[in-house]
């Protein structure tokens, strides 16, 4: 039997000792205000603390959370899946500490328990900065309640633990507390929303003493309820941008004597910090001296661009990238030049000293990928940025550089990189911006012949390609990484092979990427009509904004476009049915043109284009870009359909 309920905001299960729980609980196997939902927090309570150790001096941030969580589907078995992000550096880490769980489940009338096995929690390094500790939880069924608690001591400071108050399921209370002592001042940014439903401030009731001075803890307590799951849309950046979230930075450490360290204030003081960093200035100080022994018997072009041509092509080819993001460099000059691999720092900055080396001016640019999120110009916050690249100066304009991708060219980025802008500290007094994309139109464009087989369900295709800019971009990646992925993604779907395709500037990145194949289709053949779609499915089926509405913008992340000319061969015997009109359009977001002629040689010739003019759309003009992706759909999955002549 189906029961229907809403968890009753006068329940209380988040005042109950771990491993307890409420009948209601139980009570319904559907989610009232989002049947969607595949699950629910039912709480999700977290504190943060600050740990003087008298024994060995060391100050430690804690972070305690515990949640509880009801499976509806078996789509909520996901959950059930726990991740915990421990945090390392050096000789440093993370300590995970006192963790328990348990799943609840209710059989005839009865509630099982079963706890977590300790041995059960294993460990995944996932990057060189962070250790995932990872469990599943044990006997989870539809119906089933999880409940989690554990504890991560943390010796970094500066990373006082954010908190994400929405999720991609309901989350019916949201509790975050974070207690401060006066020698840690912290600066905090909410997202996604104005104010928060409850939050209050007050002293603990512990006083501590430390290097002779009596304190208590500040306790600030952010409550929301009732929030609704966040599921993503198409072209977004990532959710993390749009959640409703509370972020931390240290600004300020006090010393028990009043001196002071200032952690954040402003974007000139943020790029001198970053010009002293040990792991980032001074990075390229290094780098550059290095460089110069380096490049002292090679013979460089005259020009400014010629040098920094050359250089970007001797790191590109000298050094492997390893997969990692980072802004921050712990590998030496000497050391990347001897294993010949490393993280997007470890090689970007070496770009930059080796550029400065052979005297072209140069800088470092702080970003914040797309998985990672778009920051607040008005914020300098160290950690919204996980990634740099170069930019040399030419012309007065900044060309971007990154070395970490051999198949984007000179003068490029990836993809991954365009999140509106990035930070270019030029010296201990200045800072600029940077746009990080170029303004420049990523096409498709396909000569395609059609020669329909009598007697046949197939169709012959000849297909000529020529890709340029992003995606150009991402065919060069597939075949530098992923060549057994190619066929597919030349083909698409509804393609197969009949003779290998040839692929021309594969590996030159300053040109076009071509590629040639044969290859067959499936054609209707119906009642003597036969029934071809001619845009052989380069063209996505369908509309991907299915919403009423939107309140985010529609980041298609570059200007994109395709162009078909496109020739059917009409088989002796039949003629072309008529073809539906589809109009064209040309306004200031978007361009679409379709065209057919019969010529004299009994060949249907189709021309058709379409270009998106913007890389970002705003949410206002949602349903306009509605409407353009319907005309898509309608002109580029269209059916040309041929019948045998009348012989009256």
């Amino acid at each position: 039997m189906l029961v229907i309920a809403v968890q009753s905001k006068n329940d209380t299960s988040k005042e109950l000792n771990f491993g307890q729980y409420l009948n209601s609980e139980f009570s319904y196997t559907r989610f009232e205000p989002d049947t969607l939902a595949e699950a629910v927090f039912l709480f999700d309570i977290g504190k943060s603390y600050i740990e003087f150790d008298t024994d060995n001096g060391e100050t430690y941030l804690h972070f305690v959370r515990r949640f509880k969580i009801k499976i509806l589907s078996k789509a909520g078995f996901d959950w059930a899946n726990i991740e915990i992000p421990l945090r390392k550096c050096g000789d440093k880490m993370d300590e995970l500490r006192k963790v328990d769980a348990i799943t609840l489940s209710m059989e005839d009338g009865m509630v099982r328990k079963t706890r977590l096995e300790q041995r059960s929690v294993y460990k995944e390094d996932r990057s060189s900065d962070f250790r995932i500790m990872k469990f599943a939880m044990p006997d989870v069924q539809v119906g089933s309640v999880i409940e989690v608690q554990y504890e991560v001591k943390s010796p970094f400071m500066f990373f006082f633990k954010n908190w994400d108050f929405q999720k991609s399921i309901p989350v019916i209370y949201s509790e975050y507390t974070a207690a401060m002592v006066p020698f840690y001042n912290y600066t905090y940014l909410l997202q996604g929303r104005n104010k928060f439903d409850e939050q209050t401030s007050g002293e603990s009731m512990n006083e501590q003493t430390i290097a002779g001075v009596k304190f208590h803890d500040l306790l600030y307590t952010f409550v929301m309820k009732d929030l609704a799951a966040f599921r993503s849309e198409p072209f977004i950046t990532c959710p993390e941008d749009y959640v409703i979230k509370l972020n931390f930075q240290l600004s300020e450490f006090i010393r028990p004597d009043g001196s002071k360290t200032n952690y954040m204030s402003t974007w000139p003081k943020f790029s001198s910090n970053m010009l002293s960093e040990e792991l980032f200035g001074k990075v390229i100080n290094k780098a550059e001296a290095k460089s110069k022994s380096l490049l002292k018997d090679k013979v460089l072009p005259d020009s400014v661009l010629g040098k920094a041509k050359y250089v970007y092509d001797w790191v590109v080819s000298s050094f492997n990238w390893n997969g990692e993001y980072d802004k921050y460099s712990e590998k030496k000059a000497t050391e990347l030049i001897k294993n010949r691999t490393g993280t997007t720092a470890d090689i970007n900055l070496f770009l930059v000293g080796m550029l400065r080396a052979a005297g072209v001016e140069a800088y470092p640019v702080l970003l914040s990928t797309r998985n990672h999120g778009k920051f607040k110009v008005d914020s300098p916050f160290d950690f919204f940025f996980n990634y740099v690249i170069a930019a040399v100066v030419f012309n007065g304009k900044y060309v971007l550089l990154d070395a970490t991708e051999p198949t984007i060219g000179f003068g490029n980025v990836p993809s991954r990189c365009i999140n509106e802008k990035g930070f270019i500290p030029i010296n201990k007094k200045a800072f600029d911006w940077v746009t990080l994309n170029d303004g420049k139109t990523s096409m498709e464009t396909y000569t395609i012949q059609l020669l329909p087989i009598q007697g046949s369900d197939s169709t012959d295709c000849v297909v000529q390609m020529q890709a340029s800019g992003h995606f150009a971009m991402e065919y060069r990646e597939i075949f530098q990484s992923r060549k057994n992925e190619m066929t597919k993604a030349l083909l698409g779907s509804d393609l197969s092979l009949t003779e290998s395709y040839v692929l021309t500037n594969e590996q030159n990145p300053s040109l076009p990427f071509l590629a040639e194949y044969k290859a067959r289709t499936r054609q209707n053949v119906a009642d003597g009509s036969i029934g071809i779609k001619p845009f052989l499915g380069f063209v996505s089926m369908g509309n991907p904004l299915k919403k009423p509405t939107r309140q985010y913008p529609i980041d298609l992340i570059y200007k994109q476009g395709r162009s078909f000319n496109i020739t059917v061969k009409v088989p002796d015997g039949y003629e072309l049915a008529p073809m539906r009109t589809y109009p064209s359009l040309n306004d200031e977001n978007f361009r679409l043109s379709f065209g057919s002629i019969m010529n004299d040689k009994n060949t249907l010739v189709i021309s058709a284009s379409y270009q998106f003019k913007k890389e970002v759309y705003d949410a206002s003009v949602y349903d306009k870009m509605k409407i353009y992706f319907r005309m898509l759909d309608q002109t580029f999955n269209q059916t040309v359909v041929l019948v045998k002549k009348s012989t009256l």
